[in-house]
């Protein structure tokens, strides 16, 4: 029941097919050894392969970085069908499918700021997945609910001795974006945001329940691991594919 049959399954079928395998002895392979149930959801993911042209269609995005190739799943958020009082159901809206598209190596961005803080030793850093930036967490001045981004990638680094854990994104708006609407926003007490040209890095402190004051991550350590980060990750080293 955990697997993601709309994005890794289709992106393993792909791949193999395009090594060469053969993806209907895969087929015939999984029939033998899967459960009834979810031999009937493969043969659905199987049959629609033939309408996958590229990872994209699988809501993958493929990715390079100095661990070499990885894989990033692109979210989609769909709206199930809901009752009405009069009309029964209401019309469902189209799926939104959130591209990852970005002209510079955001992946390498976010990859070169989780090990640099990795090796400060004070937090653990979790792997990458698709996000979005929030607004309202530059100020409220900024139209619409998310930022404008051809990628954006986040973690979690979380504190070894309960001190400082936070969130960080990594991300590069698009070309049209004012990006000097985003430096007026960062405050002492509001989050972490670094700038260099069109990409990102923004902390953002988890919220604590606990009523002792955690010890806060030191801001200029912050600021030289973003520095470092962008320096390891500039847009001149990589060209989208």
């Amino acid at each position: 029941n955990d697997v993601a049959w709309d994005s890794w399954l289709k992106t393993v079928l792909f791949i193999a097919d395009s090594l060469g395998r053969d993806v209907n002895a895969l087929a015939e392979i999984f029939a033998d050894i899967a459960a009834p149930a979810a031999t009937s959801r493969f043969e659905i993911a199987f049959e629609s392969m033939s309408r996958v042209e590229s990872l994209a269609d699988c809501r993958i995005a493929d990715v390079t970085t100095t661990y070499g190739t990885g894989f990033v799943e692109t979210l989609v958020f769909r709206d199930p069908s809901s009752a009405g009082l009069s009309s029964g159901y209401t019309a469902r809206r189209p799926d939104e499918f959130l591209t990852f598209r970005p002209k510079s190596n955001v992946a390498q961005l976010a990859v070169s700021t989780a090990d640099r803080l990795d090796a400060t030793s004070t937090v653990i850093t979790s792997h990458l997945v698709q996000d979005q930036l929030a607004a309202m967490l530059f100020g409220l001045t900024i139209p619409g609910s998310f930022l404008p981004t051809t990628g954006c990638l986040s973690f979690f680094a979380d504190s070894r001795d309960g001190g400082a854990s936070f969130k960080v994104f990594a991300a590069e708006l698009e070309a049209e974006f004012d990006v000097g609407e985003l430096t007026t926003a960062n405050s002492k007490d509001g989050p972490a945001v670094f700038i260099d040209d069109h990409r990102v890095i923004l902390m953002l402190a988890n919220p604590s329940f606990d009523d002792a004051d955690e010890e806060e991550f030191d801001r200029s350590v912050l600021a030289n691991i973003a520095e470092s980060a962008f320096s390891e990750s500039a847009p001149t080293r990589w060209t989208a594919r």
